[in-house]
């Protein structure tokens, strides 16, 4: 075949193609000067960034060994100082501390931010490294092992709430799931057999603003005994269907880690008008509490009136009273306006109310305690049974149920929720000036199905020494008034 000169520049071209890019560059100086320099500096570059991670690691990790050891030191303080605060003043229920356990408590405030702030800059030195150092077995393992110590020393001093932020901050979870159970505070329910118990329902109770609702149930069961093998801390309620069709409700308080066992109580016949309060330990006193700390005390099971004695049943009691000195002591006598200082006569000779604004469903009020306990001891004759006032405890805790809530419906008040009858309750004063009849407020309602013990009107309890207390809020208190554990 003839080869022309368009066909010589064709097959030219066809071998350029062909040549491989480096001999091209051998062909040309210049372009592999820059192929070299570039290569040069791209493996310099990377050496160099090479050595700087190494160099962090180092700092890091000489640093991590560091602060390892002052946390070792600072948790072993802090157990010391809670161990002696424990032995020392963990039975004191009284709200005056000491001086000596004033400075243990500032001591283990201390220690416990100092820990805070020593494992925060502990776990960023983890952090600070590359992920070619972070990334090995060796390193994840260090760390992790350092971290689950200041966790495991922190639930063992009952710092729940710091060994719930070191585990929340740590870069290393999947590597703690072992501990993930303690932090959370999981633990064991059993529910043992109780008489005439058809049915049990186990519901959380969980924050939904100012109240404790009910959540999803975790568990149900027909047969006793019933466990729940892993149950997160906090507040349940345990609803338990009769075997007659009613129903009682069984609040619960799981301590972190614990292995809770309930025998539940239920009555055969509960009076009408009454709910049943489960005997048990449940938390008393505390932040509202003049002088009590939050404790625990544990009360026998007993019955409370469900709703407010009203004017109505109190006057049946009144009009059966011959004597004049003790109708004229068991008068119930009423400042209808703010301010007013004369109190007036509730009802006439005959039962007759003496004012438009009262009426026989209101509750009664203006009645002394001597007075309250005799109408007592008139419905324990009528009933054959012995009716009298609540005690303190007895009271506080068909209030507040187990868990130490601060009001009958949860942890909080707002004014414009509506809560309960209360003077910072600007719509239900506009409704109800003077007070309410019982039950309105339907979101004033302990744990336990007991109405108004909020607000509404003040109600007398008494003390195992015989002190007359004066118990919950009204319409003419402040919000203050209506904590469970206030007093006055």
């Amino acid at each position: 075949m003839e080869l022309t000169p368009k066909s010589l520049k064709k097959k030219s071209t066809r071998c350029r193609e062909k040549v491989p890019l480096v001999l091209k560059n051998w062909r040309n100086p210049f372009q592999m000067t820059i192929l070299v320099i570039a290569l040069v500096s791209f493996l310099g570059t990377t050496g160099v960034d090479r050595l700087k991670e190494r160099r962090i690691y180092k700092v890091q990790v000489n640093r991590a060994g560091e602060l390892r050891v002052e946390l070792d030191a600072l948790n072993h303080q802090a157990l010391q100082t809670s161990d002696e605060l424990q032995v020392q003043f963990g039975d004191v229920i009284l709200k005056q501390k000491s001086e000596q356990e004033r400075t243990l408590v500032k001591r283990l405030d201390e220690l416990n931010r100092k820990l805070e702030l020593t494992f925060a800059e502990f776990n960023d030195c983890y952090a600070a490294m590359t992920y070619r150092y972070r990334s090995k077995q060796g390193v994840q393992e260090w760390f992790s092992a350092v971290t689950r110590q200041y966790i495991e020393s922190a639930l063992e001093g009952k710092n729940h709430e710091r060994a719930r932020l070191a585990y929340n901050a740590s870069h290393l979870k999947y590597l703690l799931e072992d501990v993930r159970p303690l932090v959370i505070g999981e633990g064991r329910l059993e529910i043992l057999g109780g008489n005439d118990v058809y049915k049990i329902v186990v519901w959380p109770l969980l924050s939904d603003g100012p109240r404790l609702v009910q959540a999803d149930p975790v568990g149900s069961s027909y047969e006793l005994p019933y466990a729940i093998p892993a149950i997160e801390k906090g507040s349940y309620l345990i609803w338990v269907t009769r075997a007659d069709g009613g129903f009682a409700p069984y609040p619960i308080y799981m301590e972190p880690g614990e292995t809770n066992r309930v025998s539940l109580v239920v009555p055969p016949r509960i009076p009408e008008g009454m709910v049943f309060v489960p005997g048990g330990l449940f938390y008393c006193g505390g932040e509202a509490s003049s002088r009590y700390r939050l404790h625990q005390r544990d009360v026998p099971g007993f019955f409370i009136k469900r709703y407010e004695v009203t004017v109505g049943e109190y006057l049946e009691f009144w009009l059966e009273l011959d004597d004049p000195q003790l109708r004229q002591a068991c008068m119930s006598r009423i400042r209808y306006d703010e301010g007013a200082g004369e109190a007036h006569d509730a009802w006439g000779a005959d039962g007759t109310l003496l004012d438009p604004r009262l009426s026989p469903e209101l509750p009664v009020v203006g009645i002394t305690a001597e007075a309250a306990g005799m109408f007592c001891a008139w419905k324990s004759r009528q009933a054959g049974e012995s009716i009298r006032l609540p005690t303190d405890y007895e009271w506080e805790k068909a209030a507040r149920g187990v868990d130490g809530r601060a009001y009958p419906w949860g942890s909080d008040f707002e004014p414009e929720a509506n809560l309960a009858l209360t003077m910072d309750n600007p719509k239900g004063k506009e409704r109800y000036p003077l007070w309410a009849p019982p039950g309105r407020f339907l979101r004033d309602i302990s744990v336990y199905n007991v109405n108004d013990m909020g607000g509404n009107v003040r109600e007398y309890a008494v003390t195992a020494d015989g002190v007359v207390q004066l118990r919950g809020g009204s319409a003419s208190t402040p919000a203050s008034f209506m904590r469970c554990s206030h007093l006055s």
